[in-house]
């Protein structure tokens, strides 16, 4: 018997998936919420994911949501169904459907008593239209953290997936007016800022090839900054860059939770973020799992100036 191809599994596990009835499983288990099948154990590549994924809007029809959890997924939001083809951390692959009944009692129970952290938020960003983003559960929260470790964890994880999603899922082109190309700037500041000329801003950018780091270089020791690998520019700013692979994700974190501590912040409740994304492939996109609290801060931007 020849092998079945994956492109072979992929339709029989959406075809599955899409007659799922959460009523009736219930009926033989009350306490199923989803029904996964792996797909392929990776790891993919870019390209072959996003030829599943072609393939999953062919047979689902135009993708809900995307957004990122130990990895990245695309959503088909349905009244009583979630559908989902997800890639975790390691390129590997699964199609997914969930109850959205249950998805709605979870939240209902983590975020009433302001227990909803970086450890268990169910996802790091979401991407798509504003109509659908504003009505999918929880799209509202921010998770918190209650130690600087949590704070790394989630920061990283963050990090991380949006990367993923960029290598996975795509890019946005420049805009006509800004060349910028696609960038997720993360501005953390003292809670309560609302204006970035406060010099206690930490700035991360991820793109798809660097991660970066900017910090005002009034605030810190230079001999500190150049210890890690920051260089100055011309305006006072210093930047710490690095190409990726991804593990440059979890050094930034950490460098930028350093920093927060440097300025005198005694823990991640002191501090507040504000993120954006210039050439967004998406309509609408927000971060979700940081560890601190989003607040009002004007997102700034950093000329290419030159390094003195």
């Amino acid at each position: 018997m020849a092998d079945i191809t994956t492109d072979e599994r992929l339709r029989a596990a959406l075809a599955a998936l899409a007659r799922t009835d959460f009523g009736a499983l219930r009926h033989d288990n009350a306490e199923v919420t989803r029904v996964e099948v792996p797909v392929h154990p990776g790891p993919v590549a870019p390209e072959e994911f996003r030829e599943y994924l072609a393939l999953t809007v062919r047979e689902w029809g135009p993708v809900s949501l995307y957004g990122g959890a130990d990895g990245v997924f695309a959503l088909w939001q349905g009244d009583s169904v979630f559908r989902l083809l997800k890639l975790d951390a390691r390129a590997a692959v699964t199609a997914l459907a969930t109850d959205p009944r249950a998805c709605q009692e979870w939240f209902a129970r983590v975020c009433e008593p302001g227990d909803l952290t970086v450890a268990n938020a169910p996802y790091s960003w979401l991407g798509g239209t504003s109509a659908v983003r504003e009505e999918f559960p929880g799209s509202w929260f921010t998770a918190f953290a209650r130690t600087w470790e949590e704070m790394t964890e989630g920061l990283a994880a963050t990090l991380r997936d949006v990367y993923l999603g960029m290598r996975y899922l795509g890019v946005g082109a420049p805009g006509p007016l800004d060349d910028e190309p696609d960038t997720v700037r993360i501005s953390l500041a003292p809670y309560g800022c609302t204006h970035w000329e406060d010099p206690r801003i930490v700035q991360l950018e991820q793109r798809i090839a660097e991660t970066r780091v900017y910090v005002d270089g009034s605030t810190v020791d230079r001999t500190w900054l150049t210890a890690r690998g920051f260089v100055p520019m011309v305006g006072g700013q210093w930047r710490w860059v690095r190409p990726l692979p991804p593990d440059r994700s979890e050094f930034a974190a950490e460098l930028a939770v350093e920093l927060l501590r440097e300025f005198g912040f005694r823990q991640p409740l002191d501090t507040c973020f504000r993120s954006g994304r210039a050439s967004s492939p998406y309509e609408s996109f927000s971060l979700h799992a940081i560890g601190a609290d989003l607040e009002y801060l004007e997102s700034f931007t950093y000329q290419e100036d030159e390094d003195e």
